[in-house]
C-alpha cells in the first residue's frame, strides 16, 4: 500500500495552521475587555494569501469580509507593504460589513520572503455615530454610525504610526477602552507571526506554501463532492425581515441557486431595493452569510476558506438590499438582514437535499440598556437570549443555547446582577414555542429583568411578524415577544426609554419544524409532555 506523504505532511500542515489561528484567538478574547470580545466572542482571525483568498480562519461569518478587506488592502497597498507594516482599517465600503468592525492585517515574512497576511478582525465598541455603539436605526446614512477609517498604516516597518493612532482614538467615546481592545488585537498578530515561524522553521517554505493550498483545495473538493450528489436544475428561496426602523416592512431576500455539475450559483438579484434603514448587507457580509448553510453539510473537520468559494458564484445588484449603494447605512447587517440571507439559502437548499438541511437563522432582536453613571458603552441585555433552532432529519432543535455559529457565552446572571443596576428575575425556556414537526424545533427563551436605577432601554422587534421559517412540511416557530410592566410591546422600535422601576420582558420564539407535524412518533410527543415543554393543548392543536 502507497503512503501519500504530501497528503500526511497537507494534513499535519492543516492541523496546526489551524491551531495557529486558534492562539491567536485565545490571546484576543484573554487580553481584550470589551463584551463584545469576551462574551459575545465577534472577532475572527486568520492566514490569507495574495488575492485575498483566506487559508484558515476561526469564524466562518466572517470569511467575506476577511477576504474583501485583505483584497482591497493588498490592492491599495500594492508594492508598499513591508516588513513590519499594520494596516488598520473599518470601512463597511472597503470590504467589510459595519463600521464596527475593525480589521488589522500584517504581512507575514520569514528570512525577508513574503510568504502570506496574517489578519485579526474584531467588534470595537464604539467609533463615533449619532449614539454610543454605533447601533442606531434612524441613522440617515453610514456617518451616522460611526468614522470610516479607510485602510491606513497603524505601523511602518515596526514602528508605530502616533498621529495615525491619535486620529482614530479620538473619534470614539471610549478611547482607552478602544486602545486596550486594540492592543489585544495586535498581539494577537504577533502570536500567528510567531507560531507561523517556528511552523515555517520545521517544514520550511516551500513546505508551508504547499500546505496552504493544500488546504483550500482540501475545502474546494469536499464542497464539490457534496454538488455532485445534487440533481442539475434551479431552486428558489426567500425570507422576509419584518421591518428596517424607517417605515419599510416585508423586506424581501430572495435567491435562485443553480446547481450545475460541479459549480453552484446563488443569485441574490431579485431581493428588495436598498433601504432607508440599517438592515442593507454590505456585498462582502452577504457572501459570508450566503455560505452558512454550506456549512452544516461537513464534520467540523472542514475548514472554512475561501476554498469553498471556488466552485460557487454569488450574484448581486448593487442598490438592492444585500449590495447597497453608498451611503446607505449598514449598522445591523450582521443579525438583520443577515439572518434572512442564511434563511432564503436554507430554503432553496431545502429543495435540493432537504434531509442535510434544517431552519439555522434565528431572528435577532437588539435589546440594549444604558445607565447614566456609566461611560461605558450600552449594555446588550439580548445576550442573555438564545432563540431555538430548527429541527432537521433525525434530530430535534435544540434550546436555550447558543447554536454553532453563534459563538456567544451566555453572561453569569450573578456578575452582571454585581456589576449593573438590574435585576434577572426569570430566564428559562418557553413552553410551547417550538415549531411543531415530525423533528420539532427548539424551544425559545424568555428573560424578566428588573431595573433598580435609572436605566434607558432601546429595543428594536423582529421576528415578530415574521418568525423562524420551517422546511420541508413543518411549522413556524413562535415569534419573538416583548411585554413592559407586564404589558405587551406591539411598537417596532423602543428607543432610550427610562424603564427604572419596570419590568422588561423578553421571548427570543422557537425553532421551526421539519417534516410533517403527523409523522412525528408518539414517544417523542410524550417525553416533551413529561418535561412539561409542551401542553396537551398543543398537542391536540398539531393534531
Amino acid at each position: 500500500m502507497r503512503i501519500d506523504s504530501d497528503a500526511i505532511r497537507g494534513e499535519l500542515l492543516r492541523s496546526q495552521l489551524s491551531a495557529v489561528v486558534a492562539d491567536m484567538g485565545q490571546t484576543l478574547s484573554r487580553c481584550a475587555v470589551s463584551l463584545e470580545i469576551t462574551d459575545e466572542r465577534d472577532f475572527s482571525n486568520g492566514i490569507v494569501l495574495e488575492h485575498g483568498e483566506v487559508v484558515v480562519m476561526d469564524n466562518g461569518l466572517h470569511l467575506g469580509p476577511m477576504s474583501a478587506t485583505s483584497l482591497v488592502i493588498q490592492d491599495e497597498f500594492q508594492f508598499a507593504m513591508k516588513q513590519g507594516d499594520v494596516v488598520l482599517t473599518n470601512d463597511p465600503y472597503s470590504g467589510g460589513n459595519h463600521v464596527q468592525d475593525f480589521t488589522v492585517i500584517a504581512p507575514f515574512y520569514y528570512n525577508r520572503d513574503h510568504l502570506c497576511y496574517l489578519v485579526c478582525r474584531a467588534h470595537l465598541p464604539d467609533i463615533g455615530g449619532h449614539v454610543a455603539g454605533g447601533y442606531y436605526p434612524f441613522a440617515d446614512d453610514i456617518w451616522g454610525e460611526g468614522s470610516r477609517i479607510t485602510p491606513v498604516k497603524l505601523f511602518k516597518e515596526g514602528k508605530m504610526v502616533r498621529d495615525v493612532l491619535d486620529t482614530v482614538l479620538i473619534n470614539g467615546r471610549y478611547p482607552e477602552t478602544f486602545r486596550l481592545n486594540l492592543e489585544g488585537m495586535l498581539a494577537a498578530l504577533e502570536v500567528g507571526n510567531r507560531r507561523l515561524s517556528e511552523i515555517v522553521g520545521e517544514y520550511g517554505k516551500e513546505a508551508l506554501l504547499s500546505g496552504m493550498k493544500y488546504c483550500l483545495q482540501y475545502s474546494e473538493s469536499q464542497l464539490i463532492t457534496e454538488i455532485r450528489k445534487w440533481p442539475n436544475g434551479t431552486f428558489e428561496g426567500e425570507s422576509v425581515l419584518d421591518h428596517d426602523g424607517r417605515g419599510g416592512t416585508g423586506l424581501k431576500v430572495a435567491v435562485r441557486l443553480k446547481v450545475e455539475d460541479e459549480r453552484l450559483t446563488l443569485d441574490f438579484s431579485s431581493s428588495a431595493p436598498q433601504s432607508r434603514g440599517f438592515v442593507n448587507s454590505t456585498r462582502a457580509n452577504t457572501v459570508s452569510c450566503a455560505l452558512v448553510p454550506f456549512y452544516t453539510l461537513f464534520t467540523d473537520q472542514i475548514l472554512i476558506n475561501s476554498g469553498l468559494l471556488r466552485p460557487v458564484e454569488i450574484l448581486t445588484t448593487e442598490g438592492t438590499i444585500v449590495d447597497p449603494a453608498f451611503p446607505a447605512p449598514v449598522g445591523w447587517n450582521p443579525f438583520h438582514i443577515g439572518s434572512e440571507i442564511v434563511a432564503a439559502v436554507v430554503q432553496a437548499l431545502g429543495r435540493v437535499c432537504p434531509e442535510r438541511i434544517a431552519a439555522l437563522a434565528p431572528k435577532f432582536m437588539m435589546v440594549m440598556a444604558q445607565w447614566s453613571q456609566e461611560e461605558q458603552p450600552p449594555f446588550p441585555l439580548h445576550l442573555f437570549l438564545q432563540g431555538g433552532a430548527g429541527g432537521s432529519h433525525g434530530c430535534d432543535g435544540w434550546g436555550g443555547f447558543p447554536g454553532p455559529f453563534a459563538r456567544v457565552i451566555v453572561p453569569s446572571i450573578e456578575i452582571v446582577e454585581t456589576q449593573k443596576p438590574l435585576r434577572v428575575k426569570r430566564l428559562e425556556m418557553v413552553p410551547d414555542s417550538a415549531g411543531d414537526g415530525q423533528w420539532r424545533g427548539g424551544f425559545g427563551t424568555v428573560a424578566e429583568f428588573e431595573f433598580t436605577d435609572t436605566t434607558l432601554v432601546s429595543v428594536v422587534m423582529e421576528g415578530s411578524d415574521y418568525p423562524s421559517e420551517a422546511v420541508e412540511g413543518g411549522k413556524d416557530g413562535a415569534p419573538n415577544q416583548v411585554k413592559i410592566a407586564g404589558r405587551e410591546f406591539n411598537e417596532r422600535i423602543l428607543w432610550e426609554q427610562d424603564l427604572s422601576g419596570d419590568t422588561l420582558e423578553i421571548m427570543m420564539g422557537g425553532g421551526a419544524g421539519w417534516g410533517e407535524p403527523s409523522a412525528r412518533k408518539g414517544e417523542l410527543i410524550q417525553q416533551d409532555l413529561e418535561t412539561g415543554m409542551i401542553s396537551e393543548k398543543r398537542v391536540s392543536k398539531a393534531g
